[in-house]
């Protein structure tokens, strides 16, 4: 992805805070901060339209 188009959608302070936070996972944890942002916001829009559709 560009990363142009993720600072758009995720400020730097998100995104390092997110970075700080998979840190302590701890060294064996390869969790990259874009994806788990993404997965996220994916997820929500998801369980959002769920919700939408069955209410």
């Amino acid at each position: 992805m560009n990363n142009r188009f993720i600072e758009k959608i995720y400020t730097k302070k998100s995104i390092e805070r997110i970075k700080k936070k998979t840190t302590l996972l701890g060294s064996f944890s390869k969790v990259d901060p874009i994806d788990f942002m993404n997965t996220r916001l994916v997820v929500s829009l998801a369980i959002f339209f769920i919700t939408l559709l069955f209410s």
